[in-house]
């Protein structure tokens, strides 16, 4: 059984039409993915995708510079950088679970959610303890930075006792008064708006 889909359907060959029903997500799911790097990178494929990448030990880039509105969980747990998993993904919408680590050990590059210009949702499992950019994310809606369920980004900050800092666009400042924000916030964590 193949576990190495490192590069397997990177670039603009890569469409909808070249990928399915060739390629179908049952097909891809059957099988453990061990290297997922830049898996996706730069496909043309549009649309939702889901991918077990819960026993992935690789997955830089995996969908940098795809096409997709929609992911399913991106299980990260095995991984100890997140790298640029969604670098240039100016399509995507939604992540409906972005699966952390508990110990919020991971680090988080300043690239991860670049140019992320049109993610809206985004649910996060586990917790981030690492600083983390997502300036790019300019529509992100008020769940995705605090709710209920608790799977908002204010949601899973632990304090490391490092300084660390969230980065979020300007654009969401409004969601919450300064003072809420300062009370969300944990200890050690600067909240910066770009």
């Amino acid at each position: 059984n193949r576990t190495d889909y490192s590069h397997a359907f990177r670039g603009i060959g890569w469409t909808n039409a070249t990928y399915d029903p060739l390629y179908t997500f049952d097909a891809l799911n059957t099988n453990k993915i061990i290297d997922a790097t830049s898996m996706y990178y730069g496909s043309k494929i549009t649309g939702r995708i889901e991918v077990d990448t819960s026993g992935c030990t690789a997955m830089d880039s995996i969908f940098a510079y795809s096409a997709f509105s929609s992911i399913g969980t991106v299980d990260t747990r095995n991984i100890g950088n997140i790298g640029g998993t969604f670098t240039g993904a100016t399509n995507l919408t939604n992540i409906d679970l972005l699966h952390l680590k508990k110990d919020g050990s991971q680090t988080f590059s300043n690239t991860v959610f670049f140019n992320c210009i049109n993610l809206t949702e985004i649910r996060i499992k586990g917790r981030i303890g690492k600083s983390v950019n997502m300036q790019h994310c300019k529509n992100l809606s008020k769940d995705s930075i605090k709710n209920t369920e608790q799977t908002g980004i204010i949601d899973v900050l632990i304090d490391t006792g490092e300084v660390q800092t969230l980065t979020l666009p300007s654009s969401v400042r409004n969601y919450f008064t300064d003072q809420e924000w300062s009370g969300m916030i944990p200890p050690n964590w600067n909240l910066s708006f770009v």
